[in-house]
């Protein structure tokens, strides 16, 4: 990839973050609490989850999925 598409994919992500950061303060200022986040895997069901906590030999870890 070239430097300067590197450079526009940063600057993308990076106003992204920060547009999500701005509406998110703009949430908890006005009264919001709890916050749902839809398209991610399964909290205990991840690769990373299942490879740092063990699964036992289970699809998921069960005390990551059951506190989610």
């Amino acid at each position: 990839m070239k430097p300067a598409e590197v450079s526009r994919r940063r600057n993308m992500l990076r106003c992204s973050f920060n547009n999500f950061h701005s509406n998110l303060r703009l949430c908890t200022i006005t009264g919001a609490r709890k916050f749902a986040v839809y398209g991610i895997g399964r909290i205990g069901c991840t690769p990373y989850a299942i490879s740092v906590f063990r699964s036992n030999g289970s699809e998921c870890v069960l005390k990551l999925k059951e506190g989610a």
